[in-house]
């Protein structure tokens, strides 16, 4: 049989060494460089920057080497097109706070928005 000093060492290194797991696995990771950060730093903004700025060249370089065929305005496909276009009328404002009861402010008078133009 083990004497109760030797089962007592074993016992106790058995759960000094589960304590270790767990702290290496759940707690140190958390608390590591590595962490999730909801501000980027600031390698990560450069990247960013010249990757976005690179592909908005790339998309304006693109716009410029595009051409259009202006015959395309005299087809009779194109001069057929109709126009269906709504004039905006201009309507009656809302409330000033729409969040008072009804009845409780003062009744003004409506004012109009301002006319939209194409």
């Amino acid at each position: 049989m083990i004497s109760k000093n030797i089962k007592n060492i074993v016992i106790a290194g058995v759960i000094i060494g589960a304590s270790f797991l767990v702290y290496s696995f759940f707690i140190k990771s958390s608390d590591s460089n590595e962490s999730i950060s909801s501000t980027p730093s600031a390698v990560e903004m450069n990247q960013t920057d010249n990757t976005t700025g690179n592909q908005i060249l790339k998309i304006l370089s693109n716009l410029k080497t595009i051409r259009i065929d202006k015959n395309f305005f005299s087809e009779p496909a194109f001069i057929e097109l109709q126009d269906y276009s709504v004039n905006l009328t201009e309507e009656q404002v809302g409330r000033q706070n729409p969040f008072i009861s009804v009845g409780a402010e003062p009744v003004q008078a409506p004012q109009a928005t301002p006319k939209v133009t194409q």
